[in-house]
Protein backbone atom coordinates (compact mmCIF):
# COMPACT_ATOMS: atom_id res chain seq x y z
CA UNK A 1 0.00 0.00 0.00
CA UNK A 2 1.06 3.45 -1.30
CA UNK A 3 0.98 6.31 1.81
CA UNK A 4 0.97 10.07 0.64
CA UNK A 5 0.98 13.32 3.04
CA UNK A 6 -2.98 13.00 2.25
CA UNK A 7 -2.66 10.12 4.65
CA UNK A 8 -1.31 12.54 7.60
CA UNK A 9 -3.91 13.79 9.69
CA UNK A 10 -3.01 15.96 12.86
CA UNK A 11 -5.66 16.47 15.51
CA UNK A 12 -5.32 19.87 16.98
CA UNK A 13 -4.71 19.38 20.99
CA UNK A 14 -5.62 21.82 23.59
CA UNK A 15 -2.63 22.92 25.03
CA UNK A 16 -1.53 22.16 28.10
CA UNK A 17 -0.57 24.46 30.58
CA UNK A 18 1.09 23.80 33.65
CA UNK A 19 -0.26 25.17 37.22
CA UNK A 20 1.76 26.47 40.68
CA UNK A 21 -0.25 22.71 41.93
CA UNK A 22 1.71 20.84 39.86
CA UNK A 23 -1.82 20.03 38.03
CA UNK A 24 -1.64 20.59 33.85
CA UNK A 25 -4.94 21.98 32.73
CA UNK A 26 -6.79 22.04 29.33
CA UNK A 27 -9.18 23.78 27.82
CA UNK A 28 -11.31 22.07 25.02
CA UNK A 29 -13.67 23.79 22.59
CA UNK A 30 -16.57 21.82 21.35
CA UNK A 31 -19.95 22.02 18.78
CA UNK A 32 -22.34 19.32 19.11
CA UNK A 33 -24.37 18.61 16.33
CA UNK A 34 -27.46 19.45 17.82
CA UNK A 35 -28.50 22.38 20.75
CA UNK A 36 -28.34 21.10 24.27
CA UNK A 37 -31.62 20.78 25.82
CA UNK A 38 -32.18 23.64 28.66
CA UNK A 39 -32.90 20.92 31.63
CA UNK A 40 -29.49 19.54 31.01
CA UNK A 41 -27.69 19.26 34.14
CA UNK A 42 -24.06 20.34 33.45
CA UNK A 43 -22.36 19.85 36.73
CA UNK A 44 -23.77 16.43 37.06
CA UNK A 45 -22.16 15.59 33.93
CA UNK A 46 -19.16 16.98 34.51
CA UNK A 47 -19.29 15.23 37.61
CA UNK A 48 -19.81 11.77 36.22
CA UNK A 49 -17.07 12.62 33.54
CA UNK A 50 -14.57 13.24 36.48
CA UNK A 51 -12.91 10.53 37.47
CA UNK A 52 -9.96 10.40 39.83
CA UNK A 53 -7.64 12.87 39.05
CA UNK A 54 -8.89 13.75 36.03
CA UNK A 55 -11.12 16.91 36.73
CA UNK A 56 -13.93 17.76 33.61
CA UNK A 57 -15.80 21.46 33.87
CA UNK A 58 -18.46 21.21 31.10
CA UNK A 59 -19.84 24.77 30.00
CA UNK A 60 -22.37 25.90 27.70
CA UNK A 61 -21.58 28.98 25.43
CA UNK A 62 -24.38 29.02 23.69
CA UNK A 63 -26.68 26.38 21.89
CA UNK A 64 -24.52 23.37 20.83
CA UNK A 65 -21.14 25.18 21.75
CA UNK A 66 -19.07 23.83 24.96
CA UNK A 67 -16.02 24.73 26.79
CA UNK A 68 -14.46 22.13 28.75
CA UNK A 69 -11.64 22.60 31.54
CA UNK A 70 -9.94 19.71 31.99
CA UNK A 71 -7.23 19.83 35.05
CA UNK A 72 -5.27 16.43 35.53
CA UNK A 73 -1.89 15.62 37.16
CA UNK A 74 1.27 14.80 34.87
CA UNK A 75 4.38 13.14 36.65
CA UNK A 76 7.61 13.53 33.96
CA UNK A 77 7.62 9.75 33.39
CA UNK A 78 7.53 9.53 29.63
CA UNK A 79 4.50 6.92 29.77
CA UNK A 80 2.52 9.23 32.25
CA UNK A 81 0.53 10.67 29.27
CA UNK A 82 -0.89 7.52 28.00
CA UNK A 83 -3.56 7.05 30.99
CA UNK A 84 -4.17 11.02 29.82
CA UNK A 85 -4.92 10.64 26.14
CA UNK A 86 -7.14 7.63 26.90
CA UNK A 87 -9.13 9.77 29.30
CA UNK A 88 -9.54 12.41 26.61
CA UNK A 89 -10.74 10.22 24.14
CA UNK A 90 -13.03 8.70 27.18
CA UNK A 91 -14.53 12.39 27.52
CA UNK A 92 -14.96 12.64 24.35
CA UNK A 93 -17.29 9.62 24.04
CA UNK A 94 -19.29 10.58 27.83
CA UNK A 95 -19.90 13.73 26.23
CA UNK A 96 -21.73 12.37 22.80
CA UNK A 97 -23.85 9.57 25.59
CA UNK A 98 -24.55 12.39 27.94
CA UNK A 99 -25.28 15.57 25.71
CA UNK A 100 -25.19 14.52 21.80
CA UNK A 101 -22.92 14.09 18.85
CA UNK A 102 -19.75 16.23 18.67
CA UNK A 103 -19.67 17.66 15.10
CA UNK A 104 -16.26 19.26 15.99
CA UNK A 105 -13.58 19.31 18.32
CA UNK A 106 -10.72 21.94 18.35
CA UNK A 107 -12.70 23.09 14.92
CA UNK A 108 -11.92 19.74 13.19
CA UNK A 109 -14.93 17.63 12.43
CA UNK A 110 -14.71 14.75 14.65
CA UNK A 111 -15.87 11.53 12.15
CA UNK A 112 -12.64 12.94 9.76
CA UNK A 113 -9.85 13.78 12.09
CA UNK A 114 -10.34 12.19 15.74
CA UNK A 115 -8.78 8.84 14.65
CA UNK A 116 -9.83 6.02 17.85
CA UNK A 117 -13.48 7.42 16.45
CA UNK A 118 -12.82 7.09 12.78
CA UNK A 119 -11.28 3.42 13.85
CA UNK A 120 -14.35 2.84 16.00
CA UNK A 121 -16.29 3.67 12.86
CA UNK A 122 -14.63 1.06 10.61
CA UNK A 123 -14.72 -1.43 13.00
CA UNK A 124 -18.65 -1.40 13.55
CA UNK A 125 -19.19 -1.41 10.17
CA UNK A 126 -16.69 -4.22 9.48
Amino acid sequence: MKYSADDIVVDKWAESKQTPDGKCKQIWDIILKKPIVGTTNIKNISQEISHEDFDVLLNIKQGKHLTVFVSFYMDTNLYSHDPIVFSIFKMFEDIERLLGKIDTIQGQKREDRWSPYKLSKKTESS
